[in-house]
């Protein structure tokens, strides 16, 4: 009679305990009962140890991956593959697991094209697109055209059959152009300028609508040409660019006359401030004819007119002029100075250079005229005194200039003409 024990129960079992097992690989029925552990027989029975969902796949349980477990489905739960009208592919409405919608084609049909022109219609089929055959027709060019024809409004190619040469005029000033069948007559229409000019002369206005030469000229073209200013090619002046980098003047003799030329440039920069350009103190010196120089310096009295003190120093001359500009003033009252009228020089009056005049020939000695437009007036305060050295004439011919006179203790003589004199007898009174 089998024994039975009663076990206390375990609440929490773990797979290091124990249970017991009937060995069926054991002969012997008393060697059958053996003890074994949890671990080792979940091993051997193959229990899950876990659950992994997968995409589209979610789990669910009280106490994964044991007891009750739900599998849920995530991802794709339908599939419609319907196409439009001109499109062609494989129907997939019921498609399960991997989906393959194969190929997908236009479902347009040939019609009247070839390959290389053929282009889809709105009705869906391959066609060739129209030619074009005139008026307001859309379409593409037809074949057959070349280098001799046209393509006429009515879509087809024509050989022109008017190939008569036009012949161009310009006759006439005024008018429309007009036109006989062969010949376009153009006018020449007058732009409101007229003139002539020489080649390669600057041109100017002769008057409000002529055009004519200047005394400008072009010589030469490109980097080499040059400005020439002046009627005579061997005089005037001359801008040109001889490769220094500093443009040339160069100065002609005036009229063509002999003698060197004036080449002149800028020179190099200023060597200081205030410097001015002057030509310098002996001209062919420097190779530019023009050089910086510091100004003259200097100071002198108001309205006082300057004269250089030494070569680079002014000041003060013998004239002045007052604040009115109305007077000029040689020396002063007490000064003594002389003013010298050197040579054929004269002094003017009013500006009358040519009548009113106090002048000085060239002839050695010299002698001085005073001339006026009308009467001569002597106003002094005391005698008239002239004091000369004059020998008086011996002969009534002797030479003389109208209008001289002259005196000894005798007589007074005054020369009436050119070598013509007259004398009065001098007398002594009471």
């Amino acid at each position: 009679m089998a024994i039975i024990y009663t076990y206390p129960t375990k609440s929490v079992v773990e797979t290091t305990d124990l249970v017991l097992i009937t060995d069926k690989s054991s002969s012997s029925p008393k060697d059958q009962t053996k003890q074994a552990s949890i671990s080792s027989i979940k091993d051997a029975i193959n229990v899950v140890d876990s659950l992994t969902a997968g995409q589209g796949i979610s789990l669910s349980g009280s106490s994964l991956p044991t007891g009750d477990i739900t599998i849920a489905n995530t991802g794709v739960l339908s599939f419609s593959s319907n196409f439009g009208t001109y499109i062609s592919g494989t129907n997939n409405g019921t498609a399960t697991g991997a989906v393959d919608l194969g190929s997908i084609d236009l479902s347009a049909v040939d019609g009247t094209a070839v390959a290389a022109t053929r282009f889809l219609s709105k009705d869906n089929t391959w066609d060739t697109p129209p030619i074009y055959s005139g008026g307001a027709n859309i379409g593409y060019v037809p074949d057959g055209g070349s280098n001799t024809t046209f393509l006429r409004g009515d879509g087809t190619w024509v050989v022109p059959t008017n190939t008569t040469d036009i012949t161009l005029t310009t006759t006439g000033t005024s008018g429309a152009s007009t036109w006989d069948g062969t010949t376009l007559n153009i006018p020449q229409y007058s732009v409101g300028v007229d003139g002539s000019g020489t080649a390669n002369q600057v041109p100017m206005w002769s008057d409000s609508d002529t055009l004519t030469d200047s005394i400008m000229k072009q010589v030469g073209s490109g980097v080499s040409a040059k400005l020439v200013i002046g009627g005579n090619p061997n005089n005037g002046l001359t801008f040109e660019n001889t490769g220094t980098g500093i443009p040339d003047v160069t100065l002609l003799p005036f009229n063509g006359a002999s003698g060197a030329n004036w080449d002149m440039r800028l020179p190099a920069p200023p060597t200081a401030g205030g410097q001015v350009m002057s030509l310098p103190s002996t001209l062919g010196s420097s190779p530019y004819q023009l050089e910086w120089i510091t100004p003259t310096t200097g100071t002198g009295t108001q309205y006082k007119i300057p004269m250089f003190a030494t070569t680079t120093t002014l000041g003060d001359s013998l004239l002045s002029q007052d604040a009115g500009a109305t007077t000029v003033t040689f020396g002063t009252a007490a000064s003594g100075q002389t003013l010298d009228i050197s040579g054929q020089n004269k002094i003017s009056f009013k500006g009358d250079s040519t009548n009113s005049y106090i002048a000085a020939n060239n002839t050695n000695p010299e002698s001085l005229e005073i001339h006026a437009d009308s009467y001569l007036y002597l106003r002094p305060d005391e005698y008239v005194v002239i004091d000369g050295n004059a020998s008086a004439p011996t002969n009534a011919d002797d030479p003389g200039d109208m209008g001289s006179i002259a005196w000894d203790t005798n007589y007074l003589y005054i020369a009436v003409a050119d070598d013509e004199w007259k004398r009065v007898a001098l007398s002594t009174w009471p």
